[in-house]
């Protein structure tokens, strides 16, 4: 689980959300806390109780933290009944979520309309347990990272496709239609592909199949037949590298023992995988440090292939992009120009997305 720190209310208190990118809107639970006032808002087609708060975040120039910036009518939905987290592992401990849907109702949203500027942020998720990533609102770079280095100049974008009917979201509510959807064509494991079937790839009427990216689904959730053919192409690949798949640890199938991989800057040496986006020479590229779990659980310690086939985790896109697939990537999210900007591995770029400077200091 990813969370997102912010300041709500005055004199400022530090408040850890959930966060989750597809979300129409943020919720809080109003017993915790005192707010401004409550309104009637209307989240999307829904009209809810909501409240209006004081929400405040740090300025940056890119390279580390400066003042703090407040939205003084930041609005969000209030409930003492936490069942607007309903169906995400363990979100109860959460005080709220912090939503960043393609709605008007989205904490990018509101930051966007206060600043009057188009819809745009950045996420860089930590791949360590110990340090965080960082998010960039209203901000298009640069994102600079320890050693100075600017992530920006490294950001590969594909188009932001349309969601599907706001009607499917009646029809059948694990549809959330404020998902950030791209266009995945293919998948290569050493750039061979494994023939998934193309119409499994894009959004039928029915509003079942596409790519979404999460920050919810711990790994990257695929539908069976791909997920079958993924893990069958990895294992014949492997064989190169003289890797023998071990006993599976759930909840994954393909595992090897850690004694005989060898490990690298950017993770197990493995088979690559890259996600064919928008042309052949668009690729989202996943790296051993991107495709693996280091598993160490009773006499197993190994690397198993992080991707998992649909199971409590109930999408109906055909490939769910999970965190542990996005993380020490930065994702840039403009929404204005509907496109994502990636940069694949920022490790192999001498970082991580630990590395940024969070020193605060008086903005020039």
């Amino acid at each position: 689980m990813y969370t997102i720190s912010v300041y709500l209310n005055n004199p400022g208190q530090t408040t850890n959300l959930l966060l989750d990118l597809g979300a129409t809107f943020s919720w809080l639970n109003c017993k915790s806390t005192t707010y401004n006032r409550t309104v009637s808002h209307r989240f999307g087609s829904v009209v809810t109780a909501a409240s209006v708060g004081t929400l405040a975040l740090h300025a940056t120039d890119g390279r580390s933290a400066g003042n703090l910036i407040s939205l003084s009518e930041f609005v969000f939905s209030c409930s003492s009944n936490p069942s607007l987290l309903k169906g995400i592992h363990n979100a109860r401990k959460f005080p709220g979520l912090a939503g960043l849907g393609r709605s008007n109702s989205s904490l990018a949203a509101q930051l966007s309309s206060a600043a009057h500027r188009p819809v745009i942020f950045a996420l860089c998720l930590s791949g360590s347990p110990s340090a965080p990533g960082v998010a960039f609102f209203n901000f298009r770079g640069p994102y600079h990272f320890l050693p100075e280095i600017d992530l920006a100049k490294s950001l590969i974008y594909t188009p932001l496709l349309s969601s599907p009917s706001k009607r499917h979201i009646i029809s059948n509510p694990l549809h959330r239609t404020d998902e950030y959807f791209i266009g995945v064509k293919s998948i290569l494991v050493n750039g061979e592909s494994i023939g998934i079937n193309p119409k499994i790839l894009t959004v039928n009427h029915n509003g079942v199949g596409g790519t979404i990216i999460s920050t919810v689904a711990p790994y990257t959730i695929l539908e069976k037949s791909i997920y079958k053919k993924l893990t069958k192409a990895f294992v014949r690949e492997s064989v190169a590298l003289n890797l023998t798949v071990s006993k599976p640890v759930k909840p994954f199938s393909v595992c090897y023992l850690v004694d005989d991989i060898m490990e690298t800057q950017v993770g197990p040496t493995v088979p690559h995988i890259d996600l064919v986006l928008d042309g052949p020479d668009v690729k989202w590229s996943i790296l051993g440090s991107n495709s693996m779990v280091r598993i160490v659980k009773d006499d197993f310690d190994g690397w198993c292939l992080g991707f998992v086939t649909k199971g409590k985790f109930k999408s109906m896109a055909a490939i769910v992009i999970g965190g542990h697939q996005i993380h020490d990537n930065l994702l840039q999210f403009d929404v204005g120009n509907n496109r994502l900007g990636f940069t694949n591995t920022v490790l192999a770029k001498n970082t991580m997305c630990a590395n940024f400077n969070f020193t605060t200091h008086g903005m020039k």
